[in-house]
C-alpha cells in the first residue's frame, strides 16, 4: 500500500484528475446531488478539486481558486471543476473544520450564502461548451 501511495504522488495532478473522473464520476455526481450542505473535495496531488455546487462553494471560500469548465464524453452536460492548492486548503483547515475521509477525499461545511448565484455562475462558466 505504501508503494502504491508513493507511486500516486509521482503521478501529475492533471493525470490524477482524469483518473478520478474516469473511475468515480458517478459517485462524485451523486454526492453533488445529495450533499448540498457539504463541499466535497478530492485530492489530485498538489491540488484539491471540487465539482459543480461544491466547486462553487469552494470558489466562494477561496476567491482566487481556479475554475475550469469541461466536457466529458461519458456525461451529456458540461462540468465545472474548481481547484485550490494543497497548501491553501491546509492553511484553511487550521482555522476551519475539514473532515478528511480518506487520503484523497474530504468535506468542508458549505456556508449558507455559498449557494446563492450557483446557477448563474455555472451558466457563465460553461457558456460556449
Amino acid at each position: 500500500m505504501e508503494i502504491e501511495n508513493q507511486q500516486m504522488v509521482e503521478v501529475p495532478s492533471g493525470v490524477r484528475l482524469i483518473m478520478l473522473l474516469q473511475g468515480h464520476l458517478r459517485n462524485i455526481l451523486r454526492r453533488e446531488r445529495e450533499g448540498r450542505s457539504l463541499i466535497h473535495v478530492y485530492c489530485t496531488g498538489d491540488y484539491w478539486v471540487a465539482f459543480e455546487r461544491s466547486g462553487y462553494g469552494l470558489l466562494r471560500l477561496f476567491p482566487n481558486a481556479e475554475s475550469t469548465p469541461m466536457r466529458l464524453e461519458c456525461y451529456p452536460f458540461p462540468l465545472v471543476v474548481v481547484s485550490v492548492t494543497d497548501a491553501e486548503l491546509r492553511a484553511y483547515a487550521r482555522r476551519h473544520l475539514f473532515e478528511r475521509r480518506g487520503d484523497d477525499y474530504g468535506c468542508l461545511a458549505m456556508p449558507a450564502h455559498a449557494q446563492i448565484g450557483y446557477r448563474i455562475w455555472h451558466r457563465q462558466e460553461t457558456r460556449g461548451l
